[in-house]
């Protein structure tokens, strides 16, 4: 069942405080799909674990903040970060999207 939109807003603001601290700030907007956008700084977002961990963490949020048998695309955009390597930071990184579909 899915929860409303006042509903998801709070979730996503609760879950969005433990994810990325306060370094962040987060939009929810509602139109013919609900649009989560995040900016957050601070994260090593090109650590592949920590990348990882996050889209685990974001798949299991889905389920239950926005509740069982909602879909969700997601489509991810990092901006510019130190790579902690020596070379340059890339402007923006998108990522590929995945869907999610709530289950039990």
């Amino acid at each position: 069942m899915q929860r409303n939109f006042a509903e998801i807003k709070t979730n996503c603001a609760r879950f969005g405080r433990k994810a990325f601290g306060s370094a962040s700030e987060m939009r929810v907007t509602q139109g013919k799909v609900l649009t989560v956008e995040v900016r957050t700084e601070g994260h090593p977002v090109h650590d592949i674990a920590y990348v990882t961990w996050m889209t685990e963490q974001w798949k299991k949020f889905f389920v239950s903040g926005f509740g069982v048998g909602t879909t969700v695309k997601c489509t991810t955009k990092l901006e510019a970060g130190d790579r902690q390597d020596g070379r340059p930071a890339e402007q923006l990184i998108i990522l590929p999207p995945f869907a999610v579909k709530g289950e039990v």
